[in-house]
């Protein structure tokens, strides 16, 4: 299922709650390895991974600063050029 999609697809968001300082879910990040392959394998996808951070206070409190990433990096792929794009966000808060 999964490899019909990426190859059915010319761009795909992949989020995931394994951002911040102190993110303590390194399985998240198994898709940036996938991702970074899919990119290679097919110069036609513009894949992105977004790690938004994963703390308690920022699930119940920062939907909306989650929802503003999101929208962020959506705008941002779509404007900019293949030299300046960016493959990969990670969230961090200080």
């Amino acid at each position: 299922m999964l490899k019909r999609v990426v190859t059915k697809v010319s761009g795909l968001l992949w989020v995931t709650d394994g951002g911040g300082i102190l993110h303590d879910q390194p399985q998240a990040h198994l898709i940036d390895g996938l991702a970074r392959v899919c990119r290679t394998e097919s110069s036609k996808l513009m894949s992105v991974t977004l790690a938004l951070e994963n703390t308690l206070s920022s699930r119940k409190n920062h939907k909306t600063s989650h929802f503003r990433q999101i929208s962020q990096v959506l705008g941002e792929s779509k404007t900019q050029s293949a030299d300046d794009f960016k493959f990969e966000y990670i969230q961090r808060k200080e």
